[in-house]
């Protein structure tokens, strides 16, 4: 017995002091490296593949001055490495620095790691107008668990979910990938294709905790039509339990919008630290201009137009979803979901609906049908399940209004073309397929009402994949 509990020791000694796995590259050579200038992320070299150019490459040859990488497609691509002083190496003739640093929260300011970067340039590109597509993004990412103590192999699965939640101008989605290879010793790679729709936003809180919590973040990463991106995160430090605690990551991203990303990782201490109790928005918008004015690099015009976007109006705050790219020739002079909503409402409160019935549809067959209100579920329980409160009756006597039809005319009359209209009749329609609600029954006219006033394919496509989802997600499936 006590030759068995030293063996033990022996091997625990050993599992925490070195990596038991074998590396393709040099050690000294294993991390990340950015352009010492600006920051920006050129490379990643880990012990079983490379990160370059938005995706994962294979080591196809690995010499003293020479690295080729491979993909499965066949393209390959040769680097030519130069040793250069700590932390630097030279990759076919550009200096870049190994970066391996936690952005230390600051709660008036972008991190000051990020702002030694002297090199940084003005952006000020914007979003892209929105187009009506359901286009597709790629993400990929790449969270480092690198194989050091005992403590990493036991979080390495421990209670894992292999989601990312996208947040588009239709609706809020998980999806699940599996890793890309189940072969990997040093931590996770994974490889989403998500539906984006405008700009879209990607809480990683989910995919990055041990437990699938979901954290709201003020500010989120972000992601548009047809973007590539690539992101890395070190969870070697702690665990990652929720959005807060990214501030112990050493995290990366490059691709479309990195800029923005990166600036968002600069601004964690902005976004957790220093908020009233209250929740005060106007001194959260404050706190972040007074940061973006004071910055010592410049800040790029998207990130800028975020924050007054987030923190100038408490329901898109909440709501935790920016929903921009929607410009209908200005007739707001606003690119947001929240005030085309009110002009919804305002129609809804002329009284420009009727009830939903099948008489009133073959009426009026191409009315869009709207849910009546309903109650999310988790709070439908929370009144359950508390008896001091004095409405807890509530949830189980409660009736969900009707559902209604909404004019169509009415929003031309706004000034609303028929693009938007069917987007917003999709809209409405992905609403009656949302888990996290007790939904009105959809009655089979109203679908098939739906289904043939949505003339765009992908639109059509993309309502079926949730109808399926929610049919799986309550077990009718």
């Amino acid at each position: 017995m006590k030759k068995f509990i030293y063996l033990i020791l022996i091997m625990t000694v050993w599992v925490a002091s070195c990596n038991p796995y074998d590396s393709q590259i040099p050690r000294q050579m294993v991390g990340n490296y950015v352009d010492p200038n600006n920051g920006k992320w050129e490379y990643g070299f880990f012990e079983e593949f490379a990160i370059y150019d938005n995706d994962f490459w294979d080591y196809a040859s690995v010499k003293d001055s020479e690295i080729t990488l491979s993909k499965a497609s066949g393209e390959q691509i040769s680097l030519k490495i130069e040793q250069s002083d700590d932390p630097f190496l030279i990759v076919n003739g550009k200096k870049v620095m190994k970066y391996n640093t936690v952005l230390e929260p600051n709660t008036n300011n972008f991190s000051i790691q990020y702002q030694q970067f002297k090199g940084i340039e003005k952006d000020t590109t914007m979003f892209k107008p929105i187009t009506y597509n359901i286009d597709t993004a790629v993400i990929r990412i790449y969270i480092r668990n690198t194989a050091k103590g005992i403590r990493s192999f036991s979080r390495r699965n421990n209670n894992r979910v292999h989601t990312v939640c996208v947040n588009n101008n239709i609706d809020s989605r998980f999806y699940c990938v599996p890793m890309l290879s189940s072969n990997d010793h040093y931590g996770y790679r994974f490889e989403f294709k998500v539906p984006v729709l405008g700009v879209s936003e990607l809480p990683m809180s989910a995919l990055l905790s041990d437990y699938g919590y979901y954290d709201e973040l003020s500010i989120n990463y972000i992601v548009e039509p047809n973007d590539t991106l690539m992101f890395y995160f070190d969870e070697d430090i702690e665990y990652i339990r929720n959005a807060y605690e990214l501030i112990n990551c050493i995290t990366l991203c490059s691709g479309g919008n990195y800029r923005f990303n990166t600036e968002k990782n600069a601004t964690v201490g902005l976004q957790f630290f220093g908020v009233e109790p209250n929740g005060n928005l106007d001194s959260l918008a404050k706190r972040f201009n007074n940061a973006i004015d004071k910055c010592a690099v410049p800040v790029s015009e998207k990130f800028k137009k975020i924050v007054n976007l987030k923190f100038s109006n408490p329901i898109i705050h909440n709501a935790d979803s920016m929903q921009l790219g929607i410009n209908e020739s200005d007739i707001l002079q606003s690119h947001t979901e929240f005030y085309f909503g009110i002009l919804c409402d305002e129609v809804y409160h002329q009284n420009y609906y009727y009830q939903s019935s099948l008489d009133s549809l073959a009426a009026h067959p191409d009315w869009i049908v709207k849910k009546g209100w309903t109650m999310q579920k988790d709070f439908k329980q929370f009144l359950r399940t508390h008896p001091n409160i004095p409405n807890q009756n509530y949830a189980d006597t409660i009736s969900s209004e009707p559902n209604y039809l909404i004019d169509v005319q009415k929003f031309r009359d706004f000034g609303f073309s028929d693009d938007y209209i069917e987007f917003y009749r999709l809209k409405l329609a992905v609403d009656f397929f949302n888990p996290d609600y007790e939904n009105n029954h959809l009655q089979d006219y109203e679908l098939e009402s739906i289904m043939r006033n949505i003339k765009r394919a992908d639109y059509k496509a993309y309502l079926e994949d949730r109808i399926n989802f929610y049919k799986i997600f309550n077990g009718s499936m």
